[in-house]
């Protein structure tokens, strides 16, 4: 199935509340889940790793959370 990625019209135009719109971290196209309930935001580029460290860091974010860059995710069927 192909996927995808759409800026909501809710992201790029005036102000909503969160409540109306949906959005939140947890169906954003840019969340990736590690634990139940939280996970982390790859949006942008991962943090620069700290001296002796070799893995990237992004932030961790709660599923409900929320932020201004959110793209849904479109599903499309039929090609795989």
């Amino acid at each position: 199935m192909k996927s995808e990625i759409r800026i909501t019209e809710a992201s790029k135009g005036p102000f909503l509340p969160r409540a109306v719109t949906g959005e939140r971290c947890d169906i954003c196209a840019y969340y990736q889940t590690f634990l139940p309930r939280m996970g982390e935001c790859k949006r942008h580029a991962p943090a620069t790793p700290g001296p002796g460290s070799i893995t990237p860091v992004w932030p961790q974010v709660s599923a409900d959370n929320w932020c201004g860059d959110f793209a849904r995710v479109i599903e499309k069927g039929g090609d795989k």
